[in-house]
């Protein structure tokens, strides 16, 4: 979509088939927890401080102060990692210049709309909707909630001047956007957006609303001794491939299989290395490309026509090579690919 003065919800540049399957965090995570087997032993505030892997085990050390031997250590401890920190030292995100509004509430809410008055249709629940703005784009879309279906959307844009300190990995999480940052996000919204999806975006409780600066990070390896790093904890990889809840699982199912063929703790770690060492540096390398069309470098979305933006994002794609690299079985007789696009 891109504004049109005509239009209260824009005009359509490109409508084209988007298969896609969206979660809530809570829901995924909660279904996670309790597929866990109970002969794992679930510490829940139990901080870690540090860790060191040597040739023959690995040793953390707890916020308490107590030390634990292991015979591996695997770091899925996110983009603050402090795992990444004894196997890449000093290994940090850096920013990328822009940053990333996000923010959800119930579905139910679009109701207070109305129906689009120039003769717009309603939102179909299965369209995700792009919005295109000079210097960055916003997707909308629902995914399951506690209660029901829920609006989420995400706005890449420039920073706002308030004097944000970017250069440290962090965010804004939710009731922390108040004051000049909301009037902020609101000038943006009613400045670029067609009224209707401005409207949208408006309906966003300031306790739902989140600020995200971007970063990324490239590892030169995953493991080291008996240290090994999953998910954004081995790279961090810029939000528009969608690629981090795909990315974590394939580094799981790439684990699994290093350690069924693997015969020594050296050989399963050197498996896992080759597995996806190259990949996570793939996946940043993609979303820079990406994160360079669709914020630091957006075209002309108003001059888009349907057969210019099917070509622009074939460029955007071109060589790019399917996301993560790991099939995922999704029997024990079938196998599933997740790719771009």
């Amino acid at each position: 979509m891109a504004l049109d003065g005509n239009s209260r919800t824009g005009r359509v540049i490109w409508d084209q088939p988007f298969p896609f399957h969206s979660y809530h965090w809570g829901l995924l995570w909660r279904g996670q927890r309790a597929a866990t087997p109970p002969s794992v032993q679930y510490r829940q505030g139990a901080g870690v401080e540090s860790v060191r892997g040597f040739a023959d085990r690995a040793e953390v050390r707890l916020a308490t102060g107590a030390v634990e031997d292991f015979d591996l250590v695997i770091g899925a401890d996110g983009y603050r990692s402090v795992v990444r920190e004894a196997v890449c030292p000093g290994a940090r995100p850096s920013y990328a210049g822009y940053v990333c509004w996000r923010g959800s509430y119930p579905a139910d809410r679009l109701a207070e709309l109305g129906t689009p008055p120039d003769g717009g249709a309603d939102w179909p629940v299965t369209d995700a909707v792009t919005i295109g703005i000079p210097g960055g784009s916003c997707v909308l879309y629902r995914i399951p909630g506690p209660t029901g279906p829920m609006v989420n959307w995400v706005f890449y844009a420039t920073p706002p001047e308030t004097g944000l300190r970017l250069d440290d990995p962090t965010s804004f999480p939710p009731g922390g956007v108040t004051g000049e940052l909301a009037d902020h996000l609101a000038r943006l919204t009613q400045r670029w957006f067609p009224p209707y999806w401005a409207e949208v975006i408006g309906l966003t409780p300031p306790e739902h609303t989140f600020l995200q600066p971007i970063y990324d990070l490239r590892t030169e390896r995953t493991v080291a001794d008996r240290l090994l790093l999953g998910g954004d904890a081995a790279s961090v990889v810029r939000p528009h491939n969608t690629s981090g809840a795909a990315k974590a699982l394939q580094d799981a199912t790439a684990f699994e299989a290093a350690w069924r063929q693997a015969d020594s703790w050296d050989g399963l770690l050197a498996a896992y290395q080759a597995a996806r060492g190259a990949t996570g540096q793939e996946l940043v390398a993609l979303a820079r490309r990406l994160g360079l069309a669709q914020a630091e470098r957006t075209p002309d979305w108003s001059a888009m026509t349907e057969p210019a933006m099917a070509a622009w994002w074939q460029q955007q794609l071109d060589g790019a090579a399917d996301i993560g690299g790991q099939a995922m079985a999704a029997t024990r007789d079938t196998t599933a690919d997740v790719t771009p696009g």
